[in-house]
């Protein structure tokens, strides 16, 4: 007697899901969050994440875990609610900072950014001018990526040694150029397989906002170590092409944002 036919469907699609989910639990990889940034009332579609959805996240992380929390924003917002938050909870992150930025209104101050490294935070570099890097020339991306080091180095009397790139966008000519620049860790967002899971230049992260926080399936994958896994097999089956080039941004804005301070070659 044959089996009905809908467990000859069925089959190979239970065993089709079950090797995805062994592959899964096999590959874990060490979970890094990003947050955006900080918003009182954002959107769930939007990048940022508000306090209250912020402190009930980092609730779920554990006192001296392996997870490593990090952000991409120089916003005040930052030292009034994601620094206290942290503290509070003994937790620790890493805040990439655009150095033209700190000092503006609504920014960060660069007292403010000594008073969180001395608390033990670490200061990075999210380049000069947060551009499109892969529409910029090797000497463009030079001075994007060396001269805010150099900048944040010259406020904090230190190396700075870690990078985030904008909107996660990057290439192999980038991450070498980063090399070049002296930084030893550089983070994206979501490169997929083209890149490894040990590549210290290309540090994979899972991306926090409002939608994830609030989502206890979601909240839990984020701090589990098996999220960017996930992903990259999500990504490799469908036809979604990741970082995106966002639509408001162009050459001519990045010239006339830059000024004299990166000159195209």
């Amino acid at each position: 007697m044959s089996p009905p036919k809908s467990l000859k469907i069925a089959l190979p699609l239970i065993i089709g899901l079950l090797l995805l989910a062994g592959y899964i639990v096999t590959h874990p990889v060490p979970t890094v969050l990003m947050f955006h940034s900080i918003d009182n009332d954002p959107p769930p579609d939007f990048p940022d994440v508000s306090p209250v959805r912020l402190k009930g996240f980092l609730d779920r992380i554990h006192r001296g875990g392996r997870i490593t929390i990090t952000t991409d924003s120089s916003s005040s917002m930052i030292y009034s609610e994601f620094y206290p938050a942290l503290r509070a909870r003994g937790l620790t992150a890493i805040v990439f900072v655009l150095p033209l930025v700190v000092g503006t209104e609504g920014a960060l101050t660069w007292g403010h950014v000594r008073e969180m490294e001395q608390a033990g935070l670490t200061i990075g570099s999210h380049a000069l001018t947060h551009p499109w890097l892969p529409d910029l020339t090797d000497e463009e991306i030079v001075c994007e990526l060396c001269l805010s080091k150099t900048l944040i180095e010259q406020k904090l009397g230190h190396p700075i040694t870690d990078l985030a790139y904008p909107y996660g966008a990057f290439n192999q000519r980038i991450k070498e150029i980063a090399r070049q620049c002296g930084y030893s860790r550089a983070y994206v967002t979501a490169p997929g397989r083209r890149f490894s899971d040990q590549d210290p230049l290309a540090i994979k992260r899972v991306y926090v906002n409002e939608a994830t926080a609030s989502n206890p399936v979601l909240a839990w994958l984020a701090v589990s170590d098996f999220f960017v896994t996930t992903r990259e097999l999500a990504l490799a089956l469908l036809p979604i092409g990741v970082p995106r080039k966002p639509q408001d941004w162009s050459y001519e804005d990045w010239r006339q944002e830059s000024g004299a301070v990166c000159r195209r070659g």
